[in-house]
């Protein structure tokens, strides 16, 4: 093989490998910063005042709107109702585990 084939193919690989890994963690960084705000997002529905779907909907809206465009084809609106929904669920447990202590 040409020196120069190897070197071109060696370019490419490493663009696309530079490439991907920008993305790759592009993604992993909104994650996690999705993830982080999830509190605050069911926090801020808490003090409003709504209740039930009203406030699920106000979170999920709130977290959705800090997702930059181009990432909201990747991450859609029932992922991040999952990801309050198991937030809540782990607040709601951990409540529940202190007011039993406090009981007994």
């Amino acid at each position: 093989m040409d020196g120069n084939l190897i070197n071109t193919i060696w370019g490419i690989c490493v663009s696309v490998a530079v490439i991907a890994a920008y993305f790759v963690i592009h993604y992993l960084i909104i994650r996690f910063n999705l993830s982080k705000t999830v509190n605050e997002a069911i926090d801020n529905a808490e003090q409003i005042g709504i209740k039930g779907k009203e406030k699920m909907q106000q979170a999920i809206d709130y977290l959705y709107n800090l997702i930059p465009a181009f990432f909201k084809a990747f991450i859609k609106k029932p992922w991040i109702e999952s990801l309050i929904q198991k937030a809540f669920d782990k607040m709601e447990d951990y409540a529940k585990k202190q007011l039993e202590k406090k009981t007994t």
